[in-house]
């Protein structure tokens, strides 16, 4: 038998030894503003914010002035306009000069999804999938706004909330606070089975903007039947997912006897899942897959953020 299979029954993480536990210990510790804020923009999904660019569909007007294509007004010269945009034709018939001003291209919205249901609290790497999927979603939320793009929240959980996409600091805040909130809302229910993921995705109360670049940070374990229906009813201008995957998608298992912590690893024992004869997983092809079945259900590209690989920890 797999042991992974096993862990799949049972996604609660498994408990570090009593030594590795403690107040900063990154396996369970509770998630704050200030590791959010802290969260470092991972550089090699800088593609995932490049949005309408990447999807060939351009940029849209912004509010603001700024370089741009879009006309918003002529108007008289003022110091500091640049005088290669003065407009020549308006010069003539007022007999002053004249200055084109243009608005700011701005990028589409990102909304951000943020898988915390059961299933992200589990975790062989000393750290589990939900953590390392809010870290990711905290430091490319803070890359979006600093550019002036729009950015929203959505998290999926034991309830699913939404934020609707805003620009400036007082955004970034909100968005690093609900992020905190639903952390520890999926960490009491670590250990349940869970909805699966077109479910909570179908619960959205408040609509968000169409047309927008949508991202999903997901383990991507129970879709659903329904995932590309309601996708489709979302509407995103673009859609991409970034799987959050475990080192054990790698792992090569001996024969012999392995621990697994049952329920939501905060009490019970042990038990022992016996392996009969060598696992050495295709990682290769689970991920050919899973981007294949994404595909299926309208994800322009998919991303995988791996971690470092580690020992379970019993």
């Amino acid at each position: 038998m797999d042991p992974r299979a096993s862990m799949n029954r049972h996604p609660a993480p498994i408990r570090p030894p009593a030594s590795e536990t403690g107040p900063q210990s990154g396996w369970m510790a509770g998630l704050t503003l200030a590791d959010l804020a802290r969260a470092r923009f991972p550089g090699r999904l800088g593609q995932l914010l490049r949005g309408a660019h990447a999807s060939g569909t351009g940029s849209t007007p912004g509010r603001r002035r700024g370089p741009g294509s879009e006309l918003e007004s002529i108007g008289p010269y003022e110091t500091g306009d640049d005088p290669r945009l003065i407009d020549w034709s308006a010069t003539a018939r007022t007999g002053q000069p004249q200055v084109r001003r243009f608005l700011r291209d701005s990028e589409p919205p990102l909304i951000i999804v943020v898988d915390l249901r059961p299933s992200m609290f589990f975790g062989s790497a000393r750290q589990v999938l939900a953590r390392r999927a809010c870290l990711a979603a905290a430091g490319l939320c803070s890359r979006a706004l600093a550019s002036d793009r729009a950015c929203g929240l959505v998290t999926v959980g034991a309830t699913t909330r939404a934020l609707p996409p805003r620009i400036g600091r007082r955004a970034r805040v909100r968005l690093l606070d609900q992020l905190v909130r639903a952390y520890h809302e999926g960490l009491d229910s670590a250990g349940t089975t869970g909805e699966p993921l077109d479910t909570g995705l179908s619960a959205l109360a408040s609509p968000m903007p169409r047309h927008a670049h949508w991202l999903l940070i997901s383990d991507f374990s129970r879709p659903g039947e329904a995932l590309r229906h309601t996708l489709a009813v979302l509407a995103p201008r673009r859609l991409e997912a970034l799987v959050v995957e475990d080192p054990l998608v790698n792992a090569s298992f001996v024969a012999g006897h392995y621990p697994v912590r049952p329920g939501n690893g905060r009490s019970g024992g042990l038990e022992l899942v016996r392996v009969r004869s060598p696992r050495t997983p295709d990682a290769a092809a689970w991920r050919r897959e899973l981007g294949r079945r994404l595909v299926r259900c309208g994800f322009a590209s998919t991303l995988i953020l791996s971690a470092p690989r580690a020992g379970v920890a019993s």
